[in-house]
């Protein structure tokens, strides 16, 4: 059975999201560097899975970034590659705007359960209300925070809605030039 990976950008200070009166520029780092690191896990994982605020945001970048010539080479690939796999988004009121998209309205840990059930590849996960609904049901193998080098002060935070308290076991640590610091956390003791 494939494992259901929760990954996420988070700011050292806990916040996957800006306030809703920020106006800065993106906090979120996406340097070639990382982009690649992306890209490289892309041959391991079949669908991705996405909560509705989420994909509004990546669903508004990659299709573009796949056909603008003038952003690098990566980020071109990168955008090329999420256009072509698998997404599946969890909201009650959005329409698919991208290809090989679904969405689903109602009970999204069954959804996920078929899909974890039917693929041989890694199932990300992305958006932080998702991922504790899915913690809650047991589903979630891992969970990797890219943590970024900056402090947002609020916004959204990593798991607004986690309870009980959840042990991790770390798997492993990268670092990049960036500053950025990924963390891969085991949901599972004994894995």
């Amino acid at each position: 059975m494939a494992r259901l990976i929760f990954s996420h950008m988070v700011s050292l200070d806990g916040y996957i999201e800006t306030p809703p009166t920020y106006s800065g520029p993106n906090w979120a780092t996406t340097d070639d560097e990382l982009v690649a690191y992306f890209l490289d896990q892309e041959d391991s994982v079949s669908v991705h899975v996405y909560g509705r605020r989420v994909y509004e945001a990546v669903s508004s970048w990659w299709p573009h970034a796949a056909e603008d010539p003038s952003i690098s080479n990566v980020l071109s690939a990168y955008g090329k590659a999420w256009v072509k796999k698998p997404k599946l988004v969890v909201s009650k009121s959005l329409s698919a705007s991208t290809p090989n998209t679904t969405v689903v309205r109602e009970d999204p840990a069954h959804a996920v359960r078929k899909l974890l059930e039917t693929s041989t590849d890694n199932v990300m996960l992305y958006g932080g209300e998702l991922a504790a609904s899915l913690i809650r049901e047991a589903l979630v193998d891992e969970i990797h925070s890219y943590i970024n080098p900056v402090c947002l002060g609020g916004g959204t935070p990593m798991f607004p809605t986690l309870e009980p308290v959840l042990r991790l076991r770390l798997i492993d640590l990268h670092s990049f030039a960036s500053g950025v610091v990924l963390l891969r956390y085991s949901t599972r003791s004994d894995a």
